[in-house]
């Protein structure tokens, strides 16, 4: 399968970066972006910062663009292919 968002050289720091914008932009629980921020499997460990994460990781800003832009059916996508990627990757 050909990605058309995630990048499996770097899935980590995009799966860290999405999971932070969905942190900071969804609308509760009955929004997508919540939604979202539970599928992936990520979890931030005690030293984490939300403030990092948007001041260090190259992927922040576009993943924040696609909320700003209404776009939100790209983070759906990128989630949608990180779980692909996890169902059939061979460790």
């Amino acid at each position: 399968m050909n990605y058309q968002i995630l990048d499996v050289d770097n899935y980590f720091d995009q799966a860290e970066a999405c999971y932070t914008v969905c942190v900071l932009w969804h609308g509760g629980q009955d929004s997508l972006l919540y939604e979202l921020q539970c599928r992936i499997d990520f979890e931030p460990g005690h030293s984490w910062s939300e403030t990092q994460v948007e001041n260090e990781n190259e992927y922040f800003s576009m993943f924040e663009d696609f909320v700003q832009n209404n776009e939100e059916a790209k983070l759906q996508l990128f989630v949608e292919e990180l779980e692909h990627y996890f169902e059939n990757r061979e460790d």
